[in-house]
């Protein structure tokens, strides 16, 4: 998977779920530098991520990963 369509996914879903970066790295146990480096694209989460990142969004993490948001 290309690292920018993740990283799209990740802040469409953030956005959709209402959380800041801050609050989103906090919940997930990364830094907020990481966080911004995941919604840039220039790192990419490993698949504890992003299962942790799919449940603060409540979707499962293939939903994440394919952008389909509406389980």
């Amino acid at each position: 998977m290309n690292n920018k369509r993740l990283a799209k996914n990740i802040k469409d879903a953030r956005l959709k779920t209402g959380i800041t970066q801050k609050a989103l790295s906090e919940k997930i146990g990364v830094s907020l530098v990481t966080m911004q480096k995941y919604e840039e694209g220039a790192r990419r989460p490993l698949l504890e991520g992003i299962e942790a990142l799919a449940k603060v969004f409540g979707i499962n993490p293939i939903s994440l990963l394919n952008g389909v948001f509406d389980d």
